[in-house]
């Protein structure tokens, strides 16, 4: 029987506003990954023995005369512990985070702007 641990996707988002070049705030999100139906269906296929997980992270900013802020989102998925398994998992959460962080920079501009940091 195969056991897989729980929570199969982990993501922490994590959103700094910068004024003056000093850090003013720190938002921190943290959760499982949301996924469409057709990219969980497609991650079911890497999970296999569920005995490996892999981490990738990305991240972004917005700043103008040292006002703006930043964007740092991890992804964490479990996967297959076979070579494949860890060649998938890895090009997924690389593309998982990617979209997640241009997400949250998204969030971030329209904080930034709605806060009167950047114009």
């Amino acid at each position: 029987m195969q056991v897989v641990k729980e929570p199969l996707t982990k993501m922490s988002v994590h959103l700094r506003f910068i004024q003056n070049k000093t850090e003013v705030d720190h938002q921190v999100f943290e959760g499982e990954v949301t996924m469409t139906q057709q990219q969980a269906d497609a991650y079911k296929q890497i999970i296999g023995d569920g005995k490996a997980s892999v981490t990738v992270s990305a991240e972004l900013g917005e700043s103008d005369y040292g006002n703006g802020g930043k964007v740092f989102v991890s992804v964490t998925l479990t996967v297959d512990q076979s070579q494949a398994g860890l060649d998938s998992g890895i090009a997924w959460a690389k593309a998982l985070s990617n979209q997640k962080a241009w997400e949250a920079h998204a969030e971030l501009k329209a904080q930034l702007h709605q806060r009167g940091i950047l114009r």
